[in-house]
This record gives structure tokens, sequence and C-alpha cells, in this order.
């Protein structure tokens, strides 16, 4: 199926660009301007990628705009879900794990999820979903730019760079949470609505990160 195929994808593209952004910081630390920069740049391909599989998947949306109806259907299970965050940050790790990511990569992205899920209030609606296919085409665009320029480590570039790798891997890390959720767990578990939940709330909150970089850049 190609939503399974898109999770692979998603999953596997995080788990690179998550050991890319390791290797760019230990090389920043250690004022190698090189690696960095090779890191950096590879790290930009990785999320692309994830992110243009993700574009082009209307299986994935279809997907997950069933899991926020079952949100808005049973709203007394999925509370009873977001009741015991600790219990739902443990069980996203787990089955993030049994996806195949890194313990490394895991904790990076249920630190990302538990920040988002924490701050859930209200059901999302299509507009929220609307809301997140535009945000994944804009990242997916900016992401994919930014890794086909030659990157220069002069700071107002390499800045700008890597705000854009930043904002990419959040959009990334979200979409491979609701992708594995959506075709790992049964449709009916209360977890995996809350876990899309949690994955659309990264996606929608990158805010205007890229716009002050489009502005930065005029």
């Amino acid at each position: 199926m190609r939503l399974e195929r898109s999770v692979r994808i998603l999953v596997r593209s995080y788990e690179l660009a998550h050991r890319d952004l390791e290797a760019f910081d230990r090389a920043v630390h250690a004022n190698d301007k090189r690696v960095a920069r090779t890191a950096l740049q590879s790290a930009a391909e990785n999320i692309c990628a994830g992110l243009t599989a993700l574009k082009e998947d209307p299986d994935f949306w279809a997907a997950m705009g069933n899991q926020l109806a079952r949100a808005r259907i049973d709203r007394k299970a999925l509370d009873a879900a977001l009741a015991d965050l600790d219990r739902l940050v443990e069980e996203e790790g787990r089955i993030l794990e049994r996806a195949g990511l890194s313990r490394a990569a895991v904790t990076r992205l249920v630190g990302e999820f538990a920040c988002q899920i924490r701050a859930f209030k209200a059901n999302p609606t299509g507009d929220n979903l609307a809301l997140a296919r535009g945000k994944v085409s804009n990242v997916q665009e900016a992401i994919c730019e930014v890794s086909r320029a030659a990157l220069r480590s002069e700071r107002s570039l390499w800045g700008r760079a890597f705000r854009v790798v930043k904002v990419g891997i959040k959009v990334l890390g979200g979409a491979a949470s609701i992708g594995v959720n959506v075709a790992v767990q049964p449709l009916v578990v209360p977890v995996a609505v809350a876990s899309v939940l949690g994955g659309l709330d990264m996606i929608i909150s990158v805010g205007d990160v890229l716009k002050e970089g489009r502005e930065n850049r005029r």
C-alpha cells in the first residue's frame, strides 16, 4: 500500500535527519565548518525526501482525516487517554521504537510530542487538516530548496538554512508519528487517535519561522 511505503520513508528520513543534526551539532562544537555544512545539507536532503513522499500521498491524508473523525465521535475515550499523559507519552515511545526508530531519535520525537499533547485543548476540524497540508507543502518547498543549494558557512545564510532544517524535522517528526499510528495501530485505540492529534499539533505549530526566514533574505 502507498500509505505503508510513505510511512517507511517518513521513519527512515526522520532517523537519518536526526543523525545528521547530531553530527552537525558535534561539528559546530568542534568548529569544523566543512563537516557541519555537509551534515546540514544531508539533513535537508533527508527531510526533503520524507516530506515529498508525504505531500504526494493522498492515502496518508485520508487516513489522518479518518482518525480526526474518530476523535470527534468518541471524545470520552480520547479524554481517558489524555488524562494519563505520562502513560500516553510512554506508549507513544514504544510505538515509535517498534516502527524502527533509534532510542535517541525516539527521545527527541517524544519530547516534541509531549510538549504538543500537553497543550491540546480542543478537537481539530477539517480546517486544521487543511492547514497542516498547507504547512507541509510550504515546508517541503523550503527544505528542498535548501537541500539543492550550495550551503556556505556565513552566519546569515547558514542561520536561515539551520532554521529551515529545524522546522523541517519538526514537521517530519509530526508526520512520522501520525503515519506510524495510523498504519500500525488499530484505528479504534484511543492512544493512536491521541498520537495523531499530537502529531498534527507538531505540524501546525511551526508558525511563521519560514516567513521570518524569507523576510531576512530580502
